[in-house]
């Protein structure tokens, strides 16, 4: 198996699944470049009953260079402070990598956000959100144990917030959260390579690309700048596969290391 590394300290090994077929040579190399101008062909003049046959090749293509993500590691939580009571909140955020919003009429204006907001009245009731836009079901799924720790969503509310199973005795642990919100928002500059990967993984996982990064304690309600973030990409709604892992790059060595060159960078 590949050596994954480590994230966040955890060996990711451990959560990745290698896609048969997955493996580092020429031959891949070739089936590569051939799926991926044959799915982009398709991609300009597919008709809806084709669908099913390019699902297929994006599914090959993806076995080649894209190993099967579990997420369960989103239930990891850290007590954080707030209001001077301890309280559990995700050891891990997710940020959108493409900076987008579907209420252009709306400008997002903090698309690096990950925010939780809760409401305790008749009902425990919790929003995950990524800028303006919600975070999807199966995503959210994995998340909850880290904020309500033995708890499952049993369903949404009229306003689509995802109601939580906690029982009236627990409230009281919680009720300092009420009508609050709690956020991290991403700012690491992320290296070129790496963007360079996301760009060849657009043609099958189009902008469902995400950045998965730790959030320390003492970092909620503040810009962070992960170590080394996960990008990953999501196929079919609910399968997760691994785009890259990668140290996120401070401005000054994001500048010395992508736009100097020559004798001065050689020196270093």
């Amino acid at each position: 198996m590949t050596n994954y590394g480590t994230f966040a300290g955890l060996e990711l090994e451990d959560y990745v699944t290698e896609v048969d077929g997955l493996r580092e040579d020429k031959a891949k190399a070739q089936k590569v470049a051939e799926l991926d101008k044959i799915i982009s062909e398709m991609l300009e003049s597919a008709l809806p009953v084709e669908r099913l046959p390019l699902l297929r090749l994006e599914q090959q293509r993806i076995a080649l260079e894209y190993p099967l993500l579990d997420l369960s590691f989103l239930s990891m939580s850290n007590d954080v402070q707030i209001n001077g009571k301890s309280t559990p909140l995700p050891r891990f955020g997710i940020y959108r990598y493409f900076q987008f919003t579907s209420r252009p009429f709306n400008p997002n204006p903090n698309p690096n956000r990950f925010s939780i907001y809760y409401r305790l009245s008749s009902s425990a009731v919790v929003e995950f959100g990524m800028g303006n836009e919600p975070v999807s079901d199966f995503i959210v799924k994995s998340f909850i144990g880290a904020v309500f720790p033995g708890e499952q969503i049993v369903g949404k509310d009229c306003e689509g917030r995802h109601v939580v199973s906690l029982p009236r005795e627990k409230f009281g642990e919680y009720q300092h959260l009420h009508n609050m919100q709690v956020y991290s928002e991403f700012n690491g500059l992320i290296p070129l390579e790496t963007k360079q990967k996301v760009e060849r993984s657009k043609i099958l996982f189009g902008n469902e690309v995400y950045i998965i990064g730790e959030i320390k304690p003492e970092d909620w309600n503040v810009q962070v700048m992960p170590k080394d973030p996960l990008i990953i990409g999501i196929k079919e709604h609910d399968k997760v596969y691994l785009v890259d892992h990668f140290n996120t790059t401070p401005l000054e060595n994001y500048v010395s290391q992508e736009f100097i060159h020559g004798s001065d960078k050689d020196k270093r």
